[in-house]
């Protein structure tokens, strides 16, 4: 795993920035920060330093992103991040189980070349919180779910967390979405480490594609979301899975943790079932995780909230 690059480098940035500033012109101040960056990516992967590299060229050359902007946006996660790891430390899920899913890392500090646009438009990999999952698992009885008719899609796995805690639930099948095959490989690996006496479900898919070019199976799905692409992706993603259950006659329920795209809210096809915040904390000490849940089927509805 990447140690600490976005961290890395916002302290290289923040060290040259008064020189920066003072810099005579535009292609100085470039030539200093990519200076920084090839200076910190002899430290990283032959692929991470590239990506990085090629990110940071195109925000302050193409973008004419500053210093300081450049520093804002690499620290923007910076609290997001801090709880995370306390939080990881605590549950010590990985500490437990034998597996590799507490990293943070940002689509750069993946060791394989990424594209500007698959940086522009997919999340990073970020572990949901293990309390956040299990609550929004446990919250599908009281929709009368019947979790052995139903397959379990993490829309984005990464390093496939969510997958095994969906193990502890009997699903049909566990399927894991998820472009990068660096993450995809080492989720498989942790699925194979994986040993706990709460396993239900042993039956795992794991998809190493593009989530638009995923095609839904047969039988009643659970679909879990946690940001793993921008807004217009999610409207395309959307799209394609309005017209499938426009035609369906299986059961669909949607989980999101934290934001719901505008695209759900929208939909012919999906209304909310509930709305609940978790303990796990978000982006503060006072702003909690919340869990959304739709469901294709407004006869299955309790009442919207």
């Amino acid at each position: 795993m990447t140690p600490n690059l976005t961290a890395n480098l916002v302290e290289r940035l923040e060290a040259i920035r008064g020189a920066c500033m003072d810099a005579g012109n535009e292609s100085e101040r470039n030539r200093m920060i990519l200076g920084v960056c090839e200076e910190l990516c002899r430290e990283y992967a032959p692929a991470v330093a590239a990506n990085l590299t090629k990110i940071v060229h195109h925000y302050i050359t193409r973008e004419k992103i500053e210093i300081d902007g450049l520093i804002a946006f690499l620290k923007v996660n910076r609290e997001v991040d801090h709880l995370t790891v306390i939080r990881e430390e605590a549950d010590d899920f990985d500490g437990k189980f034998g597996t590799t899913t507490s990293p943070i890392l940002t689509q750069y500090e993946l060791p394989e070349e990424i594209s500007l646009e698959r940086f522009r438009t997919s999340g990073r990999y970020h572990p949901s919180p293990v309390s956040s999952v299990k609550m929004a698992l446990d919250a599908l009885e009281k929709y009368n779910v019947q979790y052995s008719s139903c397959t379990f899609i993490d829309v984005g796995s990464g390093l496939g967390r969510n997958l095994l805690l969906a193990a502890a639930y009997p699903f049909r099948k566990i399927v894991g979405i998820e472009h990068s095959a660096y993450l995809h490989e080492t989720a498989g690996k942790n699925i194979g480490a994986y040993r706990s006496a709460a396993l239900q479900c042993n039956v795992f898919d794991l998809q190493c594609i593009d989530a638009l070019e995923y095609e839904f199976p047969a039988g009643d799905l659970v679909l879990y979301f946690w940001r793993p692409f921008t807004d217009e992706i999610a409207e395309r993603f959307m799209d394609k899975l309005d017209r499938y259950a426009a035609n369906a006659s299986c059961r669909i329920i949607l989980i999101f943790l934290g934001v719901v795209y505008p695209a759900v809210q929208t939909s012919r096809y999906f209304g909310i079932e509930d709305k609940f915040f978790t303990p796990d904390l978000f982006f503060s000490e006072e702003e909690y995780f919340t869990i959304t849940i739709y469901s294709n089927q407004e006869q299955v509805r309790p009442g919207k909230l």
